[in-house]
């Protein structure tokens, strides 16, 4: 309880007489202990401690000792885990707080496409770790350093996944509105960047972000509102410039992205990040959503903990966030959302697109990014592997697994459904006939998850892998085989092409149908407005 001053402190006890005067000390070799005398060993000074450093702060935290320290999508994802984990064990979840967080090295930057990683630090539960893509950092940054310049952007990938970013240049409308949502905007993004630290979305507290989120939103929707009313004018020259600017604030914080491969064809999409006005009202509202979920998990059995968090983290994103973005320079086309690439970046791609999922999966590559579940985060690898189960333990007489899957992309979801077969000891000897059918047999990267299955060499960590990779007793019956097909092939002669199980990835995509009577819905959002549902009433005539 003695307070003393920061710095290097020990402890020297002497003897002392009811009078309060010293009695001499002796050591181990009967030499008197002189007063203040340091000896060099404790046997010199037996009556002496061991130097130790004082600390005068009272919330000094240790970093707790961590076997592997987790990784997470973002920081509001980290402080949401371990606030529900508290809750789990007993433990008052509101102690769990932001202690710190900053960039540390970043990694794989001789590459076109590497890894960045926040360090976030949660106080006495330890660290997490964000890891982003260097791509999409660079691009959110150039938004949220320079709000008022940069509001669209163009990303040139070409056959050998080199990148070349290039900012539109489109003049602000001069509206009042629009003057009011680019300062809302660049309040917004302020709170973001932090100054010199230049944190993006994935690295604030979006706790903090709500106010200027709200602020954000609802300035983008006056500006959405006023520019409507002065489309509807009838003087010809105020509704064109009404709807140049209506485009104008639908395209904001869009990044184009035109991949070209080897034979120089083009593929078009859309990026939508998280600087977007409606994602980030959906983030702000999606913290809120799991702080009241939070509060009523604590005040319920403790078995709804986990299926709520798993709720929280997993099932809610924000897919279709708009459900559409202008497309392209030329007017009247638009971009149906196609999936989330990450919880904070959505993937838009034109509604002719034959191929999403290897649209996909061509973006993820390019991206430096780990190819994502289905529907956001529903539908994985270990959903699919459950199904592939069932019918497995219903056909047990099944010793090679013949499956079709069509528009599979790079086929990741498939590749980790077989890794996780093989780690069941029941499954470990079944053999696999795999056949993709896509639009374009010939394509780059379709199937590129399987056939590094079949390649020793190819750097997939996974023990399980080398069962792929090793040869059999017979080269008639491998482990593994696959086929990529076209699917013009299956069309005409479905019968010689049948399986087991077939998948069916983005098989039916969207098409454009010229309406010719539309009615009004009064539906209204579910679940805080983030979730949108889709009600289509389609009626046709001669």
């Amino acid at each position: 309880k003695v307070e003393g001053e920061e710095g290097w402190h020990c402890v020297r006890v002497y003897a002392e007489t009811e009078d309060g005067e010293r009695v001499p000390l002796v050591n181990a070799n009967g030499a008197v202990i002189s007063r203040g005398s340091h000896g060099d060993s404790q046997q010199d000074a037996p009556n002496e401690s061991d130097l130790f450093y004082v600390l005068t702060d009272e919330d000094i935290e240790v970093d707790p000792p961590q076997r592997a320290v987790p990784r997470d999508p973002s920081l509001a994802h980290a402080l949401i885990r371990a606030k529900f984990a508290a809750l789990a064990q007993n433990r008052d979840p509101d102690l769990v707080t932001l202690s710190g967080r900053s960039w540390v090295e970043k990694h794989a930057r001789s590459k076109s496409a590497g890894t960045d990683t926040i360090e976030v630090k949660l106080g006495k539960e330890g660290k997490a770790n964000v890891l982003l893509s260097s791509v999409l950092v660079d691009a959110e940054l150039a938004f949220l350093t320079d709000p008022y310049g940069t509001t669209r952007l163009r990303l040139n990938v070409d056959a050998t996944n080199e990148l070349r970013r290039a900012s539109i240049s489109i003049d602000w409308p001069d509206s009042e509105e629009a003057r009011f949502f680019c300062q809302s905007r660049t309040e917004y993004f302020g709170a973001i960047v932090k100054g010199e630290e230049q944190f993006v979305t994935q690295g604030a507290d979006l706790n903090e972000l709500r106010v200027p989120a709200q602020n954000y939103a609802s300035a983008y929707i006056a500006w959405l509102d006023a520019a409507l009313a002065r489309g509807a004018s009838h003087e010809a020259s105020v509704a064109r410039n009404a709807l140049e600017e209506l485009r104008f604030a639908l395209c904001v914080d869009s990044v184009s992205l035109v991949l070209t491969d080897y034979r120089g064809r083009r593929r078009e999409a859309v990026l939508l990040g998280p600087t977007h006005p409606m994602r980030a009202s959906w983030h702000a509202a999606w913290v809120a959503l799991a702080e009241q979920w939070l509060k009523q998990a604590g005040a319920a059995d403790r078995e709804f903990v986990v299926p709520t968090r798993d709720a929280i983290l997993k099932q809610l994103s924000p897919v279709s966030f708009p459900p559409v973005v202008p497309f392209g320079e030329e007017l009247g086309r638009t971009a149906l959302a196609v999936d989330n690439i990450s919880p904070f970046w959505s993937l838009y791609a034109a509604s002719d697109e034959p191929d999403p999922r290897g649209l996909i999966g061509e973006v993820c590559a390019a991206l430096g990014l780990s190819e994502p579940s289905i529907g956001g985060a529903l539908i994985d690898s270990g959903y699919v592997a459950e199904r592939v189960v069932r019918y497995l333990l219903q056909h047990p007489y099944v010793s090679t697994l013949t499956i079709n899957g069509f528009n599979a992309g790079r086929a990741s979801v498939l590749a980790d459904v077989l890794l996780t077969l093989q780690r069941n000891a029941e499954f470990s000897d079944l053999r696999y006939d795999v056949r993709l059918f896509v639009a374009d047999a010939d394509a780059p990267g379709v199937g590129e998850a399987l056939t590094e299955l079949l390649n020793p060499d190819s750097g997939v960590s996974a023990k399980e892998a080398d069962a792929f990779s090793t040869p059999t007793e017979s080269h008639l019956h491998p482990k593994l085989r696959l086929a990529i097909r076209s699917a013009e092939e299956f069309r005409r002669d479905p019968d010689s092409h049948s399986a087991h199980l077939s998948f069916l990835f983005d098989l039916f995509p969207a098409e454009e149908i010229r309406a010719t009577d539309a009615t009004t819905l009064d539906e209204c959002s579910f679940v805080h407005g983030l979730v949108q549902p889709f009600a289509v009433d389609y009626r046709e005539d001669e």
